[in-house]
């Protein structure tokens, strides 16, 4: 079975918790993905070796990887493949890929236009 690990940077606010939460909602709604776990580099939880862990345990046998990172910095070079690397050691039967991150998109280009078009912005 194929599953989906969106991993993200974690934060020390909460609020990123919220957001992936609602973006893994979204993905799972779809009907396309029947696994999907959302993990965190650093400062939260589940990190990328309790993921690995529950999406294996749930019977993935497949389990992509997608850096939810704009660009390829040293966490999507080194950090992301080096855990998935460890926690995928305790599941030989499991294969793991990582997908490039999100990177560059005309739609986030058409988000910036959304946020000056009227969305509320706190003055500085």
């Amino acid at each position: 079975m194929k599953a989906l690990l969106l991993v993200a940077h974690g934060s020390r606010e909460g609020d990123c918790a919220r957001v992936m939460e609602k973006i893994l909602e979204k993905v799972k709604s779809s009907g396309d993905i029947g696994l999907a776990e959302v993990a965190y580099v650093q400062f939260q939880r589940p990190t990328i070796e309790e993921a690995v862990r529950s999406l294996a345990g749930s019977g993935a046998k497949e389990i992509w990887a997608v850096p939810f990172f704009l660009f390829e910095g040293v966490h999507v070079k080194c950090d992301i493949p080096h855990q998935l690397k460890e926690a995928g050691s305790a599941y030989p039967d499991v294969r793991i890929l990582l997908t490039r991150p999100l990177g560059y998109d005309e739609k986030l280009v058409d988000i910036i236009f959304e946020r000056l078009a009227g969305e509320k912005a706190n003055i500085v």
